[in-house]
């Protein structure tokens, strides 16, 4: 099951998409966001003037002198994947705000730690199969200051310390396998040794329509943290995904030892619905079509190539770590 969200993340493929009328509706949220002059209001942001070529454009494919650049290795690369790797790092603007390419920015070793991680991550997703498109619109996706997103997570449940230098926030539904499958992912990179000082998770609900216990499990989720028991019960409900009626929650309840009558009363209590629509809005708000979502740092994590999930996951908290001041 891990070896199909796999290959549909690497697809570009949702996992668990929105259905139709939800994405007309974001689609007018957005569009009545946009006119509001509130600094809660968040606007997907465009793609960075300086990150030119467009990942939009159609790549030339014309040949050019081929580009070999120090601290990358590009030996197992055929003669056609040598092009589209000289094209890229020689058509691409360095990621680190100046008007040279990611290629003159590694030659030249200038003082930016994001230029040499951006030329080996063009090498990997060439030969990887990668298109020029599809390994620009990655390289916007990952050094675009622009897809900095700001995501509210006043009162959003957090795993981890919070003084954490690199913060993920996942949109989720609990009745979404490929949430599931994450999950115990992204909690195993929080609580490793190497991280567990460095990383937190916060999550947010993203309930989708196609789903009929989806409201009633976030809502179940909510209800337990109020007692402090939020990912207690978040693991129940993802172990559990086939059994998500009123008394299946209230068994969890029991199991994780909340205080049942006051559960029972959370989770019907309007205060907790409208943190469930809360958090959907943000998401909404973000452009989000489906879940997982999954951001660090504010960017939208862009899983790339036929690593496993965990991999790359790691590679990007490891870049963040080493771009930090």
């Amino acid at each position: 099951m891990l070896g199909i969200l796999v290959m549909l993340l690497m697809l570009g493929t949702t996992a668990c998409p929105r259905r139709a009328e939800e994405q007309v509706s974001a689609v007018t949220t957005e569009e009545k966001s946009s006119a509001s002059s509130s600094a809660s209001a968040v606007a997907a942001p465009s793609v960075a003037a300086k990150a030119a070529p467009s990942a939009s454009a159609e790549p030339s494919g014309k040949l050019v002198p081929e580009i070999t650049l120090a601290g990358v290795d590009t030996t197992s690369l055929t003669k056609s994947e040598k092009q589209t790797f000289s094209r890229i790092v020689d058509g691409y603007l360095s990621p680190c705000g100046d008007p040279s390419t990611i290629a003159t920015c590694v030659t030249d070793g200038k003082p930016c730690k994001k230029c040499l991680p951006a030329a080996k991550s063009v090498a990997y997703l060439v030969a990887a199969g990668g298109d020029e498109v599809g390994i620009r619109d990655w390289l916007d996706a990952r050094f675009d200051p622009k897809k900095v997103k700001t995501i509210p997570v006043t009162g959003a449940p957090t795993l981890g310390v919070a003084t954490a230098k690199v913060r993920i926030v996942e949109f989720i539904d609990f009745e979404c396998p490929h949430c599931a499958m994450m999950a115990p992912i992204i909690e195993g990179l929080v609580a490793d040794p190497a991280y567990k000082s460095t990383v937190s998770l916060t999550v947010k609900n993203f309930p989708l329509n196609g789903h009929v216990h989806s409201v009633p499990a976030a809502c179940a989720a909510v209800a337990a943290q109020a007692q402090g028991k939020f990912f207690p019960m978040y693991d129940a409900l993802f172990k559990n995904q086939e059994k998500l009626e009123n008394a299946d929650l209230e068994g969890y309840a029991r199991a994780i030892s909340l205080d049942v009558p006051r559960f029972k009363l959370d989770c019907m209590a309007p205060a907790t619905k409208t943190r469930v629509d809360a958090d959907k809005k943000d998401g909404e708000l973000l452009g989000i079509e489906g879940t997982p979502s999954i951001f660090i740092e504010g960017r939208k994590f862009k899983p790339a190539g036929a690593e496993p999930m965990e991999k790359q996951l790691r590679a990007w908290i490891d870049l963040e770590l080493a771009l930090l001041p």
